[in-house]
């Protein structure tokens, strides 16, 4: 009886042991757990904060761009114009020389 007691004493503080064991090792891989999900929601809003920065970027070179392109493309609109009418004026001219050259003519 002495010995069946004395194993069941060992065999409590076994299992009571392993229960202690068991909750710090659940304890442990609990606390990873949540070092390893801050360190991931860390690195996730960093990504994501990089990825803004560089379309903003992108962005704000996009419209310099286009407003450089609307820039050429007035010029070259206005400079098609000017000389739209200097050709109109140098065609009317030589009309109109002709015109005379020909009244002259007659």
């Amino acid at each position: 009886a002495e010995h069946r007691a004395s194993a069941d004493l060992a065999a409590t503080r076994h299992n009571s042991a392993l229960a202690e064991h068991r909750a710090s090792a659940e304890a442990e891989i609990e606390d990873a757990a949540s070092k390893h999900d801050s360190a991931l929601a860390e690195h996730r809003a960093s990504a994501e904060a990089a990825i803004e920065d560089a379309a903003s970027r992108h962005d704000s070179e996009l419209v310099e761009h286009l407003a450089s392109a609307e820039l050429a493309a007035t010029r070259h609109d206005s400079a098609l114009a000017e000389h739209r009418a200097s050709a109109e004026a140098a065609t009317e001219d030589a009309a109109s020389r002709h015109d005379s050259a020909l009244a002259e003519h007659r």
